[in-house]
């Protein structure tokens, strides 16, 4: 494997090339289809490889430098965190379709009824981060499908330690424990105002 250098800028970082690149890209490999954590994600070096390579990349960072500084960057948060969130939804929320019997017109519901849902839990920095997280999520949910059976009134509540994806992997193995945790964190659902 030949030598690579990625440089990377952002807004804040200046250049970047990530350290002994070849040499993770080679302690992962392969790397096609394998799901990637970069938990450093900074100025992205890594994960562009990742990417590159094939890989699915999860990429995070806590650093508040990389947070959007001008009101276009702040724009483009909201609109891809309304994205990610509307996507969830069309993939977990079923739909009513209407349809043509004897009987006359009916509908039909295909997947899950989420217009019930209370709380929505939000989680990743776009979220975390955001001033208005409550408009974003209101936003994508005005932007389905009218057909789409997606939470109509809910209240937000943003996962500001991350624990969503740890508790997923604890779930794995011991699923009474991570629904303790996530409980103990979040509360049940009658007592979510509490929990923003």
């Amino acid at each position: 494997m030949g030598k690579r250098s990625v440089p990377e800028t952002s807004q804040n970082a200046g250049p970047h090339v990530p350290v002994l690149l070849d040499e993770v890209l080679a302690a992962l490999s392969p790397l096609a289809g394998k799901r990637i954590v970069d938990g450093t994600f900074g100025a992205g070096g890594y994960s562009r490889a990742l990417l590159e390579a094939g890989a699915v990349v999860i990429a995070i960072d806590r650093d508040p430098s990389v947070l959007p500084q001008t009101e276009q960057d702040q724009q483009l948060d909201f609109a891809l965190a309304v994205l990610a969130i509307r996507l969830g939804l069309i993939r977990h929320a079923g739909t009513l379709e209407e349809i043509y019997t004897p009987s006359g017109p009916m509908f039909r519901q295909t997947g899950k009824d989420l217009t019930q849902v209370g709380r929505m839990l939000l989680t990743g920095g776009a979220l975390i981060h955001a001033e208005d997280a409550d408009g974003i999520a209101q936003q994508a949910v005005r932007t389905v499908d009218p057909h789409a059976l997606v939470p109509r009134h809910f209240d937000t509540v943003r996962d500001k330690r991350y624990i969503l994806s740890a508790m997923g992997l604890l779930a794995g193995h011991d699923e009474d424990a991570a629904l303790e945790i996530l409980l103990q964190h979040f509360g049940k659902e009658e007592t979510h105002g509490a929990a923003k």
